[in-house]
């Protein structure tokens, strides 16, 4: 939004869409003391990267209209961070409203600022990454839960003795669906569970289908998660996700464990078949999804504003993020769960040979 009456024609917001994205929608028009900012006729101010010019505005003139009016910038508390909206690891400062002195409509994030790094993503982050923070709050998952046969909520320990028992006996029947959300931290806890311990063969993490968006030549990329190469330097190797929808039908599958993933958008209409096709299921993640309800066991994870970590970005640039509000309920860092799981499986007593 515009308050002309603040503008002081600078002409930073028309040299962005000029020399930046080179969109050309805004310009000065008039002449004098009657020259203001304006939208150029026909277009409207909705490239990917629009936000940019409400940070690099001085007197406050264009103005988020997400964030206008909602909290006093005073009551924010800034961390450092990176986003996680694509493989770039574009540097950000989450602002968070974590004393509630003034309303937000309810939100702990107030917004994301882009933050300089000269190699990475210099002044600017695009409005995926931007507007990208619904999810953060909405549809959270908080508490353990075992979903069927009946609904019962579950202490930590109570749940890894149980997931424990059943991921062994398994076998070979399970197949893990990730994503490239884990942290540098949760892939090698990742690792030291499923490939070095239960010795699983099926690992599927690629981005494709739901995760690829546009990419161009600014900052955004093709994949739109930030940390895929955490698993390939992990040694980790994605499997197709058609090969893995053969093998469910086929009923090689006894177990399936997808970790901050929504398989409706990946399989889209049979994905609930699918799912009640691969035996016991567990849903590891900050949010419940579309079939949340459809799964054996849910355990929230945290999000990435909940936790610190590393995320290696497109070009192995290897980046920390900080941790800048407290957890949902009873949610954990992903590596935290497999780290529980790794020990209960450790500790549980061996079969004795007849």
């Amino acid at each position: 939004m515009l308050d002309q009456e603040r503008c002081i024609l600078c002409t930073r917001c028309t040299r962005f869409v000029d020399d930046i994205t080179k969109t050309h929608e805004l310009g000065i028009f008039q002449r004098g003391h009657k020259e203001k900012i304006e939208v150029a006729p026909g277009m409207l101010l909705d490239n990917a990267y629009s936000g940019n010019v409400v940070d690099i505005c001085p007197v406050g003139a264009l103005t988020d209209r997400d964030f206008r009016y909602k909290v006093r910038v005073w009551y924010l508390d800034k961390t450092d961070s990176i986003c996680p909206g694509c493989s770039r690891g574009c540097n950000i400062s989450v602002h968070a409203n974590t004393k509630r002195t003034w309303h937000n409509d309810g939100k702990r994030i107030a917004r994301l600022k882009p933050r300089h790094n000269h190699e990475v993503n210099g002044y600017w982050m695009c409005d995926e990454g931007r507007y990208g923070i619904s999810s953060l709050d909405a549809d959270r998952l908080g508490k353990v839960l075992r979903l069927h046969p009946d609904k019962e909520e579950l202490a930590w320990d109570v749940l890894a003795v149980e997931l424990a028992a059943a991921l062994k006996t398994a076998g070979e029947g399970l197949a893990v669906v990730a994503s490239g959300m884990l942290s540098n931290e949760d892939w090698a806890a990742y690792k030291s569970l499923f490939v070095e311990t239960l010795k699983v063969r099926h690992h599927y993490f690629a981005a494709e289908p739901d995760q690829i968006g546009q990419e161009d030549d600014l900052l955004r990329k093709r994949d739109k998660v930030p940390n895929l190469n955490g698993a390939k330097s992990n040694g980790l190797v994605s499997g197709s996700f058609d090969d893995l929808a053969r093998d469910i039908e086929a009923g090689k599958i006894k177990m399936l464990y997808v970790i901050e993933r929504d398989l409706a958008k990946i399989f889209g209409d049979k994905a609930k078949i699918l799912l009640s096709m691969a035996g016991a299921t567990i849903l590891q993640g900050p949010n419940k999804g579309p079939l949340g309800d459809s799964y054996t066991y849910r355990l929230p994870a945290t999000a990435y504003i909940e936790e610190e970590g590393h995320f290696t970005n497109f070009e192995g640039k290897i980046q920390a993020y900080a941790k800048a509000v407290e957890p949902i309920g009873d949610s954990k860092p992903d590596g935290a769960i497999f780290e529980l799981l790794l020990k209960a499986l450790c500790s549980a007593p061996k079969e004795v040979a007849a």
